[in-house]
């Protein structure tokens, strides 16, 4: 397990816990952990590229409370959640020193989960596949994302259309402003090659290897996630 996945984990974990306190009416005072402390330019990490750049000046906003809603549309969530850990580790930006949580969309089913009150804590909320948020939360959600005066962030499957769901549009009616697309797979292969290179170094740091499978299918016609990369990789 990467880092960014054990960090990952423990946010999952935060985020249960303090959900079944909220749910018997006791405030969730458990934090995220802080990821390892990282002296990173992601300028110099990620590929020099247009919409690399243009995600990082927006993060770059965030860290100088020139704004304080970002949501990623991503051809992969597990490559916006690696952006993710990299862009808050930068210590330009000034987000490395803030508490963060890490929220699974899909496991929030109780309101009282997304109460500011319950939220307060932390300087970074980051709702992880907001696309998979229960409908009938929108109201709640709205009200968090109107009212928490920390840094909400956010991400959401570029496959889930939610502008045309019926059921998701007003989902994406709350967060369309501040939308913005994570660099594209199917648009630049520098992209591509990052998010491969990335699984690499993580498989040879864990491993001490290079012996990385099926990359010829791996950079065949297809593009496929971190997740099914990791999969070929280790097959």
């Amino acid at each position: 397990m990467s880092v960014n996945e054990a960090v990952d984990f423990l946010n999952e974990i935060v985020f249960t816990v303090n959900k079944s306190l909220s749910n018997i009416r006791i405030k969730p005072y458990l934090r995220s952990p802080s990821p390892p402390s990282y002296n990173l330019d992601v300028l110099k990490v990620f590929p020099e590229t247009v919409d690399f750049k243009n995600l990082y000046d927006r993060f770059k906003e965030v860290g100088s409370d020139k704004e304080n809603r970002v949501v990623m549309r991503t051809q992969d969530l597990t490559f916006s959640s690696l952006l993710f850990w990299y862009l808050i580790n930068d210590g330009s930006l000034g987000l490395s020193s803030k508490t963060f949580t890490v929220i699974p969309a899909k496991a929030v089913q109780n309101p009282d989960s997304l109460l500011v009150e319950n939220l307060s804590s932390f300087d970074i909320l980051y709702f992880k596949g907001l696309d998979d948020l229960d409908p009938t939360l929108y109201r709640e959600f709205y009200k968090l994302w109107k009212s928490f005066e920390g840094v909400i962030i956010g991400d959401y499957s570029y496959y889930s259309f939610i502008d045309y769901d019926p059921q998701k549009i007003q989902l994406f009616h709350i967060i369309k402003e501040k939308k913005i697309d994570t660099p594209l797979y199917t648009e630049n292969n520098k992209v591509y090659e990052f998010a491969v290179r990335q699984v690499q170094d993580d498989y040879t740091w864990l491993t001490g290897k290079t012996d990385y499978r099926n990359l010829t299918e791996i950079f065949s016609k297809h593009y496929y996630t971190i997740d099914s990369i990791w999969n070929l990789i280790l097959s």
